[in-house]
């Protein structure tokens, strides 16, 4: 009986497998890190001890003391980039079902800690074409349209926006791309400045009383004048006043004479008079 060469293979469905080993080796991947992430704690209280013991026994300045202390500093560094690779490895990444269209995911931490709660809006051409909010990893899913430029924006739950893209994120059809966005040491984005406003019609612009002093001189405190038996009155509103006109009508006084005495000298007091 002859052999058939013929062979029966669904190429469909290696299509479909194929398509789904990134999402198979994510999952992978977030089991390795669940398996040693009891680990990596246990190791890292035992360090903590064994620095606390070292201590109690030969004393807080004995050198094997700050040996075991700066070996625990830099593996709790390690252990920092473990954990943040675990939060990444929990987030899903989005499923793109539109012909045209393409997916954000990430997370928003500051530092290592997840911001919780944070609107993430995606914009392209100018308007808002996607939004969420991120979960209690600070993790986010979006689809987004593909063949434009994709501009990411964080808002706090205070409403203050916390981070703005300047370049955004072109993306083919069907293309997933990963985002982290660290808000620890971001400048917050400036905010746009107002519209051009135009008064009131009816408004017409105040303007102060024709007897009104003019204001103090900038850098300088106004003075306290003392006038014989008149109460205590600002400096500056004596200084430029015009010839016998009404300084201060509940203190009954009147000047004189304008900013120079009768000698000429600037920058004195005019002489006073009460009525």
């Amino acid at each position: 009986m002859a052999a058939s060469n013929k062979l029966d293979v669904d190429f469909d469905g290696l299509a479909k497998d194929f398509g789904r080993i990134d999402e198979v080796s994510q999952r992978v991947r977030l089991a390795g890190y669940g398996l040693a992430a009891p680990l990596v704690q246990v190791r890292e209280r035992q360090m903590e001890r064994e620095v606390a013991r070292t201590a109690a026994r030969k004393g807080a300045d004995d050198p094997e003391v700050a040996t075991r202390k700066a070996a625990l500093v830099r593996a709790q560094e390690r252990f920092g980039l473990f954990r943040a690779e675990l939060g990444r490895a929990q987030i899903q990444p989005p499923d793109v079902k539109g012909e045209n269209a393409a997916g954000l995911w990430g997370r928003v931490v500051r530092g290592n800690v997840p911001v919780v709660d944070a609107s993430v809006i995606a914009s392209a051409g100018g308007k808002r074409a996607a939004f969420t909010c991120t979960d209690s990893k600070g993790g986010f899913k979006l689809e987004v349209p593909a063949g434009q430029a994709v501009m990411l924006s964080i808002v706090l739950k205070d409403g203050s926006e916390a981070f703005r893209d300047r370049d955004g994120d072109t993306l083919q059809p069907g293309q997933v791309a990963f985002r982290e966005i660290d808000l620890a040491g971001v400048a917050r984005p400036c905010k746009e400045p107002p519209g051009d406003q135009t008064p009131p019609k009816d408004q017409t612009p105040s303007t102060p009383p024709k007897d009104q002093p003019p204001a103090p001189e900038p850098g300088r405190r106004p003075a306290q004048v003392v006038v014989h038996g008149c109460e205590r009155l600002p400096r500056a509103a004596v200084v430029g006043a015009r010839p016998h006109a009404e300084v201060d009508r509940a203190a009954r006084i009147t000047a004189a004479f304008g900013p120079r005495d009768r000698n000429g000298a600037a920058g004195r007091s005019p002489a006073l008079h009460c009525f």
